[in-house]
């Protein structure tokens, strides 16, 4: 019964993990629709701004956060270690 109840909050706190890794990746799809929308209307700072929210959510080794740093450096005209806060920088 005791093994039962560890392999039930094992399974739980898996599926936990997973919906999280899940709505990560939602708000990031969420964040490039929003880039590609603002670009089209003329809003190229708030593009750029989602391009780095959504890269920062696909996390560093993501060829899709690659993508996104992409763009935003494009709009930015900079490289991407300077979207770091100046404080940061040091």
């Amino acid at each position: 019964m005791n093994n039962r109840n560890h392999r039930a909050a094992a399974v739980a706190a898996m599926n936990v993990h997973y919906l999280a890794c899940v709505a990560v990746v939602r708000k990031a799809i969420q964040y490039v629709s929003a880039a590609n929308r603002d670009e089209r209307i003329n809003f190229p700072f708030t593009a750029a701004w989602e391009w780095r929210e959504a890269a920062e959510l696909f996390g560093s080794s993501d060829s899709a956060a690659d993508y996104c740093w992409r763009q935003w450096e494009r709009i930015m005209h900079l490289p991407r270690h300077l979207a770091a806060p100046i404080l940061e920088c040091e």
